[in-house]
């Protein structure tokens, strides 16, 4: 019997096959037509259909047939009607001769017939597989194509193939030899028609990676000690994503080799660097900053601690704070006494009778306080009370505008005025702009403050912005000097009998200034005596002001003790760093009283005398003003 798959092939061809008797077409089956097995000279059964109706053998081959004629009768003549191209024998034994067609006729002894067709090729010799190319990238697509031949070397076109990888998993491939590329490595594609084979060996290569890119890049903030996971992602031509070998560094820190961060004990900005040895890295940047300090009050003071006054008088008191941050922006805070009044503002009243009494200063909502000492003299008299000695005015600005409190009055102007384009803490702070000017023209910008009371001892605190475009030009027709800070009695100018102290400053080139600090004394002749000091180096990047940065300004001044004693005070300090440290001043008023040397009046910045080319903007943040030695 036939192997089944050769029964089905043949079945099949002859299905379409009819039996033609008494002048009608009468359907035969298939199995009406076969017998035994289907050989061949190769020792396979590959006789198949090629077409309805015709039966295919290879040159060699051979296939028993049996027909409804044969069974009933026993007996049949059988005719092939090209004998060069199949025989068949009486027995009914078709045998492929050549390449070509015949009919096979069956005639019975009562003159029926039956026929059906046989197509005879020549046996498949050999099996060749070609291809444009059998170097591949993951991800690429390529067709095979086999050449069938025999074995004179005729192509054979009609044979049916049959494609698979019998090698290897880097590919697959479809029925009609399309081959894909699926990972790299190497397989090899075969191709089977006719019982032979040939083959195609192929390689996969991995395409190059095209972007490497380390997350998270940007962003990252850190405290010492902390750490962040790194991780990075690889793109390659093909567009697909598949992970990369990565090499990780950093400028400052450590990270280990699979990307994980630890700051350093280093503040700044940092590098991490990813690189996967393929020609391409990729950096992110890491900020290792000091942790955030929540604000704390560390200390509530109140000054002065100790006072005498005659019953009925007033003392003025004031408050400090520090906080942990540096800052020292006073809390809200309340003032009370166990007797008098007190304001809001820390003004103090007498009792009328006398004794010594508190007043205390308490952190409005928190647990600082801090208590002064206050003895009252039990009779009021008509002498001079003892004047009030601490801080008693400061203004950051914050509300927007200059604020006048006890007694201080700042002067109205429109330049300087309050601005929020840069403070040093909170939001605001004054802003003196010097406009462009053509050379020797002068620029001026000034603020006046009327301190409210006569001070013979008096410190001014302030923060200084000096631009980073600031420049000290050359003067061609005239002073090159500046104003800083000035301070005076009742009128300012060279009358005789007014004492007026403070400073301005002088160019040493375009980028350096330096300080002039100068006081009239009691007839008014300004200090020659070595007290001026002009060679001091005030504002640049070799001076004790840096433009570019906030500079913390301290200036201290205290009266001569007579008209004629040489024992008056001006002490200068940027930043820490004392510039002025002058004690033999004889800096009084005209008049003998004492209480005429004092001082009430003054400006910040003011006139500008070299005038600047391109507009200049100085600011000046937290002013504070103190009656007496605030313990610099």
């Amino acid at each position: 019997m036939l192997p089944q798959y050769k029964w089905l092939a043949v079945a099949t061809a002859l299905s379409a096959v009819v039996l033609s008797a008494c002048g009608r077409d009468v359907p035969v089956s298939p199995t009406d037509f076969l017998d035994g097995a289907v050989t061949s000279a190769r020792n396979t059964a590959s006789a198949a259909l090629v077409s309805d109706g015709v039966m295919r053998l290879e040159v060699g081959e051979s296939a028993r047939l049996s027909t409804t004629i044969v069974r009933r009768t026993r007996m049949a003549n059988w005719s092939s009607s090209n004998d060069a191209t199949a025989t068949v024998s009486s027995g009914g034994t078709v045998t492929g001769r050549a390449r070509g067609t015949a009919t096979i006729t069956a005639r019975g002894s009562n003159g029926s017939h039956e026929t059906f067709q046989v197509l005879v090729v020549p046996a498949v010799a050999s099996v060749q597989v070609t291809t444009r190319t059998n170097a591949m990238l993951a991800g690429d697509t390529v067709t095979l194509v086999a050449i069938v031949r025999d074995a004179a070397g005729a192509l054979l076109p009609a044979e049916p193939i049959q494609w698979s990888v019998v090698s290897g998993s880097a590919v697959s491939v479809s029925s009609a030899g399309l081959v894909r590329a699926v990972s790299g490595g190497a397989a090899v594609v075969q191709a089977t028609a006719g019982g032979m084979s040939g083959s195609q060996s192929l390689t996969v290569g991995t395409p190059p990676v095209a972007t490497l890119a380390v997350s998270p890049r940007t962003g990252t903030t850190l405290a010492p000690g902390a750490t962040q996971q790194f991780s990075t992602t690889s793109t390659w031509s093909d567009l697909a994503t598949r992970p990369v070998n990565v090499t990780y560094t950093a400028t400052g820190g450590t990270i280990t080799s699979g990307g994980f961060y630890t700051a350093g004990q280093v503040l700044g900005s940092f590098l991490v660097i990813a690189n996967c040895g393929c020609g391409k890295a990729d950096t992110a940047a890491v900020l290792i900053a000091a942790p955030a300090v929540t604000a704390q009050l560390t200390s509530l003071t109140i000054s002065p601690k100790t006072a005498t006054v005659n019953a009925g008088a007033t003392q003025q008191f004031a408050a400090r704070a520090n906080w942990n941050t540096g800052a020292t922006t006073l809390p809200p805070i309340v003032y009370s006494a166990t007797g008098g009044a007190v304001t809001a503002g820390g003004l103090w009243t007498a009792p009328s009778t006398g004794g010594t009494y508190r007043v205390i200063l308490a952190h409005s909502g928190g647990t600082l306080r801090d208590t002064a000492t206050v003895t009252v003299q039990g009779t009021t008299t008509t002498t001079t009370t003892t004047t009030p000695t601490g801080l008693f005015f400061e203004d950051g600005f914050e509300s927007g505008a200059k604020r006048n409190a006890n007694g201080f009055t700042w002067a109205t102007t429109t330049n300087p005025r309050v601005s929020n384009e840069r403070a040093f803490s909170g939001s605001y702070a004054l802003r003196f702009e010097y406009s462009a000017a053509p050379q020797n023209e002068y620029g001026w910008s000034e603020q006046r403050f009327d301190m409210g009371r006569y001070i013979s001892e008096v410190a001014v605190e302030y923060m200084l912005y000096v631009p980073l475009n600031y420049q000290h030009r050359t003067v061609t027709n005239g002073a090159g000097n500046n104003k800083f800070l000035m301070l005076w009695r009742d009128t300012y100018g060279s009358q005789k009998g007014t004492w007026q102290v403070g400073m301005e400053f002088w160019r040493e080139n375009d980028s350096l200034s330096r300080a002039r600090f100068m006081s009239s004394r009691w007839d008014f002749d300004w200090v020659t005596d070595g007290f001026a000091s002009e060679n001091t180096p005030l504002i640049g990047a070799a001076g004790a002001i840096k433009p570019g940065q906030w500079n913390r300004v301290r200036f201290y001044v205290k009266a001569a003790s007579s008209r004629t004693a040489s024992d008056g005070k001006m002490h200068m300090w940027v930043n820490g760093q004392q510039l002025l440290n002058y004690n033999a001043g004889k800096f009084h008023n005209f008049n003998a009283n004492v209480v005429d040397a004092s001082l009430r009046n003054g400006y910040l910045m003011g006139w500008a005398n070299s005038g600047f080319t391109e507009t200049t903007t100085f600011f000046i943040d937290d002013v504070k003003f103190t009656q007496g030695n605030p313990g610099w």
